[in-house]
Order: structure tokens, then C-alpha cells, then sequence
């Protein structure tokens, strides 16, 4: 499964709920664990990091993350920490680029998270969720709640498919969690009806025959990337991370597995309407992310 994982750690609830997955996953797959965290300079530093470092604030965050993280650690084979100063995006990718990562595991991250009222597409743009995972070459998983103390429930994982490139890769990634678990993969898709109206000139087509039609196509396309994983495939129509979110919600899906499609395009252009983003940044189970940089995972 995974052999190297990057806790992006911070201090919070939501810190914690990442950290408590990070260590979970580590200790399943005797991984090796880096808890890692990046003090933000004041901008009257940016670019004078020794400033930074020298007045001791690295090593005082450095034992209050050891402190903190103590209890989880000592059962984890292979753990290590590190701080350092700099901007919190650039610091994580280039520490899973240097570590060549298999999987970088943080909270939402999200700028306002906490201000009620904030529009969620704006709480995501510009955040170190939406940056990391915008440019990962590894999968992200972002936790926004806590797994159950005696572990993460992966007896069923979600994928859901828009039957894209980035989408098939997702899968791989999708069938190999499940694999590791031993768990039920679910494959999902949902037909978006937003664009058709009855009383319009575009009337909806017969949804049955839809939904047939992605159910087969998902067998067609996916089956023989998936080995021994047991599969249930399904679909329906709606709006498509509302829908996500309560099939996950509805079958108990321990983890939602989605292509991030990212380009190099300004956030706001790549994350308006993006349905990762929502999925990703709404208090549900782990959500991975796997952009168009990440490596082709082996089939099943």
C-alpha cells in the first residue's frame, strides 16, 4: 500500500483528525511516517529565513509537536518530525517531492474555515488543501472529522467517476485501498440532469435508460482493473457532489476516492463548479484526491 506518508500537521481540531488518519494508515501499513509542519513568516521575513529560525521558534514548535503527537507515536515503527519556516503549500510539496511520497494526508486548511456564512468555493480557493492538491505528484487525503478510536471503518470505499482519464487512475488507486482493507468498492456515478427541463426545448431523457447505460459503461470500462476487489457499481442522477456525499453518507463509505481536475489554470477558474473541491472541503469521510500529476498506480 503506502510506504511513505506526509502528515501535514496542525494544531487544531481539525489537525488532529488528520493526524489521527495519518498515524492509523501508518501503523496498518508499518509505513514511514513524517509529521511535518511549516511556520508561516511574517512578510517582513519572506525570503530572510535564518531571522526566523534563530530566535528559536522552530525548535519550541518542534517539542510541542513531539509532545503532542507522543501517545500516537509510540505505536508507529517509523515516525520522524520535522519544522521548518516558510509558506505552508510550497514547504509540504517540496518535502513529498524530496521524499518522493506516496501519499500526503492533512485537515481542510481552508482559509475562513471557521467563519460562519463563508462561501465554500472561497473557504477552498487559496487554501494549502486546495494548492497541495492542485499539484501533488502523490494522492492527497483531506480528513475533516475523526475516525473512530478503534480505527478508520474502510469496509467500503467510493469512487466516484465521471469516466475521465484522471478518473481511471483513481480507481487503481481506489482498488488498491480497498485491496489493503479488504473491503467493498463501490463505483458511483452520477448523471447531471442540471442542463434538461421538461418544459423546455432539452426535455430529460428516460433516466432508466441512463442510468443502465453508465452502469454498463462503468463494467465495461472498469473491469479489468479490478482483480479480486468485490464490486458494486451504481448510479442515479442529481446534482453531482451532493450526490457523492449522501451515497457515501447512506452506505457508510469509509473513504471517497476522486480525480482532482487540476491544470495550471488560476484557482478560481480550476475550482468553481470543481466537484472534488466541494466533496473534498464538507465534513464527510477521508476524501483522495488524485490530480493529473500522479503516477499511473498498477492495476489490481
Amino acid at each position: 500500500m503506502f510506504r511513505k506518508i506526509i502528515l501535514a500537521a496542525t494544531p487544531g481540531e481539525q489537525g488532529l483528525c488528520a493526524a489521527d488518519m495519518a498515524f492509523s494508515l501508518a501503523a496498518r501499513a508499518n509505513a514511514r511516517l513524517i509529521v511535518f509542519h511549516a511556520c508561516c513568516l511574517p512578510s517582513s521575513w519572506w525570503g530572510k529565513k535564518r531571522p526566523a529560525a534563530m530566535c528559536g521558534e522552530m525548535e519550541q514548535v518542534l517539542a510541542d509537536m513531539k509532545q503532542s503527537f507522543q501517545d500516537k507515536a509510540s505505536g508507529t515503527a517509523d515516525v520522524s518530525f520535522q519544522v521548518v519556516p516558510g509558506q505552508p503549500p510550497e514547504e509540504i510539496l517540496k518535502l513529498a517531492g524530496q521524499e518522493r511520497a506516496d501519499l500526503i494526508v492533512m485537515g481542510p486548511h481552508a482559509r475562513d474555515a471557521d467563519r460562519e456564512g463563508s462561501a465554500l468555493v472561497y473557504r477552498l480557493i487559496g487554501s494549502t488543501a486546495e494548492k497541495v492538491s492542485r499539484q501533488a505528484s502523490c494522492p492527497v487525503m483531506i480528513v475533516s472529522r475523526r475516525p473512530p478510536e478503534t480505527g478508520p471503518k474502510m469496509s467500503r470505499i467510493l469512487l466516484a467517476t465521471d469516466f475521465s482519464s484522471p478518473s481511471e487512475n483513481a480507481l487503481r488507486y481506489a482498488c488498491m485501498l480497498a485491496g489493503a482493507y479488504d473491503a467493498e468498492l463501490h463505483v458511483f456515478h452520477v448523471i447531471n440532469v442540471a442542463g434538461y427541463s421538461p418544459v423546455q426545448e432539452q426535455p430529460c431523457p428516460d433516466i432508466e435508460v441512463l442510468i443502465a447505460e453508465a452502469k454498463d459503461r462503468m463494467r465495461r470500462r472498469y473491469g479489468h482493473l479490478l482483480g479480486r476487489v468485490r464490486t458494486v457499481f451504481e448510479s442515479w442522477e442529481g446534482t453531482p457532489p451532493v450526490e457523492i456525499l449522501k451515497y457515501a453518507r447512506w452506505n457508510d463509505v469509509g473513504c471517497i476516492v476522486m480525480a482532482h481536475h487540476s491544470s495550471d489554470k488560476g484557482p478560481e477558474r480550476t475550482l468553481i463548479g470543481s466537484t472534488a473541491a466541494y466533496v473534498a472541503l464538507t465534513p464527510s469521510c477521508p476524501t483522495v484526491l488524485i490530480n493529473y500529476k500522479v503516477p499511473l498506480c498498477p492495476a489490481a
